[in-house]
C-alpha cells in the first residue's frame, strides 16, 4: 500500500496549475473546499492513501481517533491530515512523505496499518515507493501538523530557481543530499523538491 493520490486544493487553481506545470508536476488541483476555508484552512496538498473498502476503513478510523473532514478525508490522531482512496496505483513523482505531527513514535505506530517498512531506528520508513519519516511539529516553531509531500526533480537547484521566480518561495536549502527542501507555492502550500536523477 501507499499513497495513490495527491490532489492541490488551494484558492486560485489556475494559477497554480501554470506553476506546478513549469516544475513538471502534474498532479490534480482543485479549489480549496468553501467548507475548509470557513474552518481556517490554507491551500494544502492533500495525500490519499489506499484502501480495499473505504466505508470500513473510514469506521476503523474513526474508532481509531480520527477526526472526519469530509466523506473520505480525516486529521489523524496527530493533527494531520489525510484522505482515502480505492485507487492503487502509485503516484508519479511523489518520492518522500514527512509528517509533522503532536508524537512521531505514535504517529508510526498508527501508519503501520499501512504496511510501512523501518528504514532506520530514526523513525524512517517506506510506504510502498515512498519514502516516509515522522517528527515532531513542535520543534520547528510556527509550523503546525501536516504531511510534506516531496516531489522528485533531475536538477534541485534548477527547480528552486523555477519556484522563486514563479512567485513561491524557498523555505529551506536541503540540509544533505537526498532530504527534501521545502517550499510554498504562490498561494501558500507547502510542498517539497527532491533531487531524483
Amino acid at each position: 500500500m501507499t499513497f495513490a493520490a495527491l490532489t492541490l486544493r488551494t484558492t486560485r487553481p489556475g494559477e497554480a496549475r501554470v506553476f506546478y506545470d513549469a516544475l513538471g508536476i502534474e498532479q490534480p488541483i482543485v479549489a480549496l473546499p468553501a467548507a475548509a476555508r470557513a474552518a481556517g484552512a490554507p491551500p494544502h496538498w492533500l495525500g490519499a492513501l489506499a484502501v480495499e473498502d473505504e466505508t470500513a476503513a473510514r469506521l476503523s478510523l474513526t474508532q481509531a481517533g480520527c477526526n472526519a473532514r469530509g466523506p473520505t478525508s480525516f486529521s489523524d490522531p496527530f493533527g494531520a491530515g489525510f484522505a482515502l482512496t480505492e485507487l492503487t496505483a502509485a503516484v508519479p513523482g511523489l518520492c518522500r512523505a514527512d509528517h509533522a505531527g503532536s508524537d512521531p513514535a505514535g504517529a508510526a505506530v498508527f501508519y503501520s496499518r499501512w504496511d510501512l517498512q523501518p528504514q532506520d531506528l530514526a523513525h524512517h520508513f517506506r510506504l510502498g515507493h515512498v519514502e516516509v519519516s515522522f517528527w515532531d511539529a513542535a520543534s520547528r516553531p510556527g509550523v503546525h501538523p501536516h504531511w510534506l509531500f516531496s516531489f522528485g526533480v533531475p536538477d534541485l537547484e534548477q527547480a528552486l530557481a523555477s519556484v522563486e521566480a514563479g512567485g513561491g518561495e524557498v523555505i529551506d536549502r536541503p540540509p544533505a543530499p537526498g532530504t527534501p527542501a521545502p517550499c510554498h507555492d504562490p498561494q501558500g502550500a507547502i510542498f517539497g523538491l527532491v533531487h531524483r536523477a
